[in-house]
Order: C-alpha cells, then sequence, then structure tokens
C-alpha cells in the first residue's frame, strides 16, 4: 500500500516553525530566539532583536505591516553567534502553495527589518543597562540577514517550483513541508542566485535533526 501524501496550509506551515524554535527549543543548542511570528503563536505587532554580546534586548511595537514595496515578515528567528557573519536573522514568508509567494520577497523582508534597525527607535530596550524608553539601536553590520520562504508542494513538482520560487522570491533558503502518512516531511535548499555561506542553511538543517526524535518532523533532501 503507497503511503498517503498531502501539502500543508499556512496555519501549519507557521505552527511547524514555531513548534520547533520555540516549544523545543530546550533541544536545541541554546542560540536561537524566535524574533516575530504569526498569529496564533504571535501577534505580528512585536519584534523583538538580540544582541547578546552586550546582553541587551531590543523591542519595537505596533509594527505596520506593510511599507512601500518593502513587507514586515511572517516569521522571524535568529541565531546567536559572536560571529555577525553567524550572527543570523532569519527573515521567512510562509505561504500554502508555491505560486502565492511575492516577487522579491526576500530583499524586502529584510529591507524592513534594516529599516527597523536602522531607522526606528526601538520601543523598549532591556538587559544590562537597564530598562526603559531610551533612544538606543543596534548595529545592522552585527548581523547576517538571510530571507527565506516556507511553502508546501509534493516531491514530484520539487524542480520546476524550486526553479520558479529560485527565479522570482529572490531568497536564500527554501523551505518545504508536507505530509506523508504520518510523517511530516521537511526539506530545506540553498536557492540563492549568488554564491551564499553553508551555514545559514546547515544551522536550520541542524535544528530540524534536534527536534526529529521528540516529534514526527523527518528532515529530507531537498
Amino acid at each position: 500500500m503507497s503511503t498517503s501524501l498531502s501539502t500543508l496550509s499556512e496555519n501549519d506551515l507557521d505552527t511547524v516553525l514555531f513548534t520547533v524554535f520555540e516549544i523545543f527549543k530546550e533541544h536545541l543548542d541554546g542560540n536561537w530566539t524566535v524574533n516575530l511570528c504569526n498569529p496564533p503563536g504571535g501577534d505580528w505587532s512585536r519584534f523583538l532583536l538580540e544582541d547578546r554580546k552586550s546582553n541587551i534586548v531590543y523591542t519595537w511595537n505596533t509594527l505596520p505591516r506593510v511599507r512601500g514595496e518593502n513587507k514586515l515578515p511572517d516569521f522571524v528567528v535568529q541565531h546567536h553567534s559572536l560571529s555577525p557573519s553567524q550572527n543570523i536573522v532569519y527573515t521567512i514568508e510562509s505561504k500554502d502553495r508555491p505560486t502565492n509567494l511575492e516577487p522579491d520577497i526576500g530583499p524586502r523582508m529584510n529591507d524592513f527589518v534594516l529599516w527597523l534597525i536602522n531607522d526606528v527607535p526601538a520601543s523598549l530596550v532591556t538587559g544590562a543597562r537597564g530598562k526603559g524608553f531610551v533612544p538606543e539601536k543596534p548595529s545592522s553590520d552585527d548581523y547576517c540577514l538571510c530571507g527565506c520562504v516556507a511553502t508546501s508542494f509534493l516531491p514530484d513538482m520539487a524542480i520546476q517550483t524550486l526553479a520558479r520560487i529560485k527565479a522570482t522570491c529572490n531568497c536564500s533558503v527554501a523551505i518545504n513541508m508536507y505530509r506523508k502518512g504520518h510523517k511530516l516531511m521537511v526539506g530545506l535548499t540553498d536557492i540563492s542566485t549568488t554564491p551564499s555561506q553553508p551555514t545559514a542553511l546547515d544551522l536550520l538543517k541542524g535544528c530540524i535533526r534536534a527536534v526529529e526524535p521528540m516529534t514526527n518532523i523527518e528532515l529530507e533532501d531537498l
């Protein structure tokens, strides 16, 4: 008997991301923070950024969904490192169908986050330097932004779908999820149009591998 395959809804995609990086965060390497999350895990209105080098957390409240052509990501997760090249902020757009992914969404999400960091005073700054409304801000030079898309398609559509996403979205990483019987398959691949460091992709794969023993999630090649 063949194993049934089915795609996921957008809410399912966001739930998987939230489960991996928030609910099971104690099983990761301790270097991950969820910065922003879609409802129901989050409320779209708060974005935070950690500077662990200085032990400071910057928080922005009441965020617009769009700013000109730029767009607030659906999900943002941060990997912490003292090296800026590995202090990675992953901006993620999630859509149930690949055809619903927006053009140039990678740089549009990254530019939105850079606008917050560089031009918008944080609503709240907490940590070693006290707590309160102060005009301090982080340096964007301390972070590497990585635009990603999360979507759902079946394996037999992988080649043409990834080619279309790569040509359209201008992102670094594609995440695909679908159901295979009782398993929830997660595949990740580099879709950057220019050479990119493998670290960003490898770190994400490491997170999926870390939660496999506690969940029905299974990492596969994409």
